[in-house]
């Protein structure tokens, strides 16, 4: 009797766990797709066999699994800057985009499949976010960003809060 009662008691408290915080399970697949959940100021990724070497503005990245959304890039701008990406990224599984946030929350997809190309982006007045957005994704990804005009890019620190950065033209 007393084992039915714990079993009873462990039972109710984890559906209540399941009533209370149904918010807290990522669905990566389904937030893929939703750029207002993209566009969200907050990074939220699960990463494995991550690589990030990046010298100059250069950086080569890798992660044999990637989910979710994370900050790259920070992107400033007066109102006449751009930026110029050459990239080749090789995508191992799963899928994967790199996306601009502008400052008014507009996702602008910079690219999303298997591909080697340079493209030239105008980039808005104030601060911009280049995000990493994948659903079970491994990724081999070289890319090399450019500044034009007033812009200034900096790759965000990836192992502390989004205060620290580096800057990608070595100031």
């Amino acid at each position: 009797m007393k084992q039915t009662k714990q079993i009873l008691v462990f039972a109710i408290c984890l559906a209540l766990l399941f009533c209370v915080f149904p918010g807290c399970s990522n669905d990566w697949a389904a937030d893929f797709d939703d750029d207002e959940k993209i566009a969200s100021s907050s990074s939220s990724a699960s990463t494995a066999g991550s690589s990030i070497m990046t010298i100059n503005n250069s950086s080569t990245i890798k992660y044999s699994s990637f989910n979710g959304k994370k900050d790259m890039w920070s992107v400033n701008s007066s109102g006449a800057g751009a930026i110029t990406l050459e990239y080749d990224l090789q995508i191992n599984g799963g899928r994967f985009k790199c996306v601009l946030v502008s400052p008014d929350k507009d996702v602008t997809v910079l690219f999303h499949e298997t591909s080697s190309d340079t493209k030239s982006i105008d980039v808005p007045e104030g601060k911009s976010i280049i995000k990493f957005v994948g659903d079970g994704a491994g990724i081999e990804l070289r890319i090399k960003i450019t500044e034009g005009g007033d812009s200034i890019v900096r790759m965000l620190d990836l192992d502390r809060d989004k205060k620290g950065s580096t800057s990608l033209m070595g100031d």
